[in-house]
């Protein structure tokens, strides 16, 4: 029974690593379908943050999960939590910042830190011994 729970939670963390590594990508595509929305008669001024709420919000609770459950069972090391908390801010904050020039790069920089604490977090894990 204990097997499949680790079985669980690793493919939790791989999944809150795809949602990184997902969510950095949408950061970096985003800006040039913007550039297309003048040929849809669209304009970007009335889009919302929604669908960036809405990512940011399942990575960070695949995220905490994922981390939590490898820091009370494996390694005891609060490091990825907290490098972890701080991309998660960054992302969080970017949303609701009505500057442009500051919500793509804080938006790349948290999803990149995301990912980073994920990655550590396995390594320790693994070096500690977990079966993730």
């Amino acid at each position: 029974m204990e097997g499949n729970s680790k079985i669980k939670i690793g493919k939790f963390a791989k999944a809150s690593m795809v949602l990184s590594v997902g969510c950095a990508i949408h950061c970096v595509v985003s800006p040039f379908l913007f550039l297309f929305l003048p040929f849809f008669n669209h304009s970007a001024d009335g889009l919302d943050h929604t669908f960036d709420l809405i990512l940011i919000c399942f990575a960070g609770i695949l995220g905490f999960s994922a981390l939590l459950h490898s820091f009370k069972g494996h390694h005891q090391n609060p490091f990825p939590i907290k490098i972890f908390s701080i991309g998660f801010l960054c992302m969080f904050v970017s949303i609701f910042l009505h500057n442009p020039f500051l919500h793509l790069p804080l938006m790349v920089i948290g999803s990149i830190i995301c990912g980073f604490a994920q990655f550590y977090n396995l390594k320790i894990a693994h070096l500690n011994g977990a079966n993730h």
